[in-house]
């Protein structure tokens, strides 16, 4: 079972090596990095990039929904990935189900989980007392959105 397999757990807590940014720098990061998404969508490094100097609220909102519930906390707590394990066990899930569906969907765009670029712009840092992983649930969000 792909959905209900065990998972690689994720070190984006302890590996936080995020450059901090003012203000300014990040709206122009972002300015730049909207601008080369749209010249060429196919650079998801730009795209990562303007989700993640764009997207805090939302970022934020998604964590706080994830702390609400027992079973969120426990995703932020084992912060598990979609890895190479995952992607195997859903190579061999039963058609017509979400496994087999996500594994054909990923195989026919040349898409691999493992390939999702690093959470560069978002620091656990700047979470101020905020009770959970920013990184993890950007990284996460971007594995999770083929599904």
């Amino acid at each position: 079972q792909c959905f209900a397999s065990t998972y690689t757990t994720s070190t984006t807590s302890s590996d936080d090596t995020t450059p901090a940014l003012t203000p300014l720098q990040r709206a122009r990061l972002s300015l730049q990095a909207a601008a080369g998404a749209l010249a060429d969508p196919s650079r998801a490094d730009l795209v990562a990039a303007l989700g993640e100097t764009t997207g805090d609220f939302a970022l934020r909102a998604m964590a706080r929904r994830l702390n609400n519930t027992p079973h969120g906390r426990g995703i932020l707590e084992t912060q598990p990935l979609f890895d190479d394990a995952f992607y195997d066990a859903c190579a061999r899930a039963p058609p017509s189900t979400l496994g087999a569906a996500y594994h054909t969907f990923m195989t026919k765009r040349g898409f691999h989980p493992s390939e999702r670029p690093a959470v560069r712009y978002v620091s656990n840092d700047d979470a101020k007392g905020f009770a959970g992983d920013l990184k993890y649930v950007m990284l996460r969000y971007r594995q999770g959105d083929e599904v």
